[in-house]
């Protein structure tokens, strides 16, 4: 039987276990864009309780987090809408479990958090589309062209709201 995460937002005491995540998935080759060395606890600490963050953790069922996703509102009113510093990390050994689309999904559903694309000189809301992250084509190609996994499928999904 396969065993499903329960998401749920981030809170200070998981502070450490992001920590200890976030680095085994830098270890891994293009698995952050951080090395194991940069993520520290005052990095993991900032990212789950700056003014503006948000962040969702997906936890197994005997309590250790298997990946979680956090980003942070802009300050600026005029971009108060955007989530920047967007990253999402899944434990190696959890990997091709669907968990970071679960993250995504979750994330992009959330009542007043939406994430924008720059598209040119206009902004492109990303709604929430079923089975938005279901497919990572979209990451393998955007990797090609040296972008990330995440603006990747941020721009698939651009493409298709448009």
């Amino acid at each position: 039987m396969t065993q499903v995460p329960t998401l749920r937002l981030a809170t200070r005491d998981d502070i450490e276990a992001v920590v200890a995540l976030h680095q085994a998935a830098a270890a891994k080759p293009d698995g952050l864009a951080r090395r194991p060395d940069e993520v520290t606890r005052d990095y993991v600490e900032h990212a789950l309780t700056a003014p503006g963050a948000v962040s969702i953790v997906a936890v197994g069922p005997d309590g250790s987090i298997w990946g979680e996703i956090h980003g942070r509102r802009e300050s600026v009113a005029l971009f108060a809408h955007v989530l920047s510093s967007l990253t999402v990390a899944v434990h190696p050994d959890r990997q091709g479990l669907g968990i970071g689309s679960s993250l995504f999904e979750a994330l992009i559903a959330m009542p007043g958090r939406w994430i924008h694309r720059s598209c040119g000189s206009s902004w492109r809301r990303v709604r929430a589309i079923p089975g938005l992250c279901g497919s990572m084509s979209a990451s393998a190609s955007g990797r090609k062209a040296g972008r990330s996994r995440a603006d990747a499928i941020l721009m698939a999904a651009s493409r298709t709201t448009s």
